[in-house]
């Protein structure tokens, strides 16, 4: 239920105007950030150096299978070629835009991971399903946990949106190719 009623909020939104979907994308993605800022630099105080010896001790295999977990958060990259014809001076924006995005994202990922493993103990971070969350309980207690909760509420919000944001496009672009009905190219 709470899915479907973001979707329709989300749907209407962008229905009445791509420009007030792209203020809340940008406030969910500030929010985010902002909380990952705080995330990154408080638990970095609280690393303990010994929990990343031996840190390869299962095997090569074992990390490398966390990759496809990983990978999902790159594919967001897509959404930005999908509303390549909205930006401005694309030649130029388009490809900062991503690179800027991927760096930021490798760069969240191995802070945060670096945050997460170096707060908690091993065996309970093998044991969680919400590592992130347990590490800020780990160094901020109860507030840090719902900060970080918070954080990832918005980041699936933002998601959210920005697929909606986009999924429009490809409809757009079918009907101007004429592979769609004729109605499908009216902005």
């Amino acid at each position: 239920l709470i899915a479907v009623l973001v979707a329709l909020v989300f749907g209407m939104l962008n229905v009445i105007g791509a420009g007030k979907a792209s203020m809340l994308q940008n406030m969910f993605v500030i929010l985010v950030l902002g909380l990952l800022a705080w995330f990154t630099i408080d638990g970095s105080l609280d690393i303990k150096p010994a929990r990343f010896s031996d840190f390869f001790g299962q095997g090569e295999t074992t990390m490398l299978s966390m990759i496809g977990v990983v990978v999902v958060s790159y594919m967001g990259l897509t959404k930005v070629a999908s509303i390549a014809e909205e930006v401005k001076n694309p030649d130029r924006n388009l490809p900062l835009g991503v690179l800027l995005a991927l760096g930021m994202t490798m760069l969240l990922y191995v802070l945060g991971l670096a945050v997460m493993i170096g707060t908690v103990p091993a065996d309970q971070l093998a044991a969680t399903k919400t590592p992130a969350a347990d590490a800020a309980m780990f160094f901020a207690g109860r507030t840090g946990q719902i900060a970080i909760s918070i954080a990832a509420i918005a980041a699936f919000l933002s998601v959210a949106n920005a697929g909606i944001m986009s999924a429009s496009r490809y409809p757009f672009a079918m009907g101007r190719d004429h592979t769609f009905p004729a109605f499908f190219r009216k902005v």
